[in-house]
């Protein structure tokens, strides 16, 4: 158990450590607790509507499923992987557009967004009921 917890919060460091340092805003824990496991028809409920305030939101997401258990080792480094490659793709966007995103970007980001959010339900969903089953 001890080993379960050690890892779940080196990965949630880890991806603290990527935020801060992207400049990326941080949504409360307990805000992100709130929000029922099983209630997925809404995954933006509480989310902000700016893109770095919903990849936050989603970051905070993330570690909940992570230290409450219901994300598996191998869905949060899958989830984390597309959530630091999502950060690099706005950044990489905004940099070439001069700090604002065209509307075509900001579909294209919207959608990678929604993909992340729709990942992260269903890693929470169902992580744990088929880590049980192999």
């Amino acid at each position: 158990m001890n080993r379960i917890v050690g890892a779940a919060l080196a990965v949630c460091t880890l991806f603290t450590a990527g935020a801060s340092a992207a400049g990326q805003s941080h949504v409360s824990l307990a805000a992100v607790s709130t929000m029922g496991r099983g209630s997925a028809p809404d995954l933006r409920r509480g989310a902000s509507e700016g893109m770095t305030e919903r990849l936050g939101w989603l970051d905070m997401r993330l570690k909940s499923g992570i230290l409450d258990g219901s994300i598996t080792r191998s869905d949060a480094a899958r989830v984390g992987r597309m959530l630091r490659k999502t950060r690099a793709a706005q950044a990489r966007l905004l940099s070439r557009d001069g700090g604002q995103l065209s509307q075509k970007d900001s579909r294209y980001m919207q959608a990678r967004v929604d993909t992340l959010s729709t990942q992260i339900h269903w890693a929470r969903a169902n992580g744990v009921d088929r880590a049980l089953r192999n």
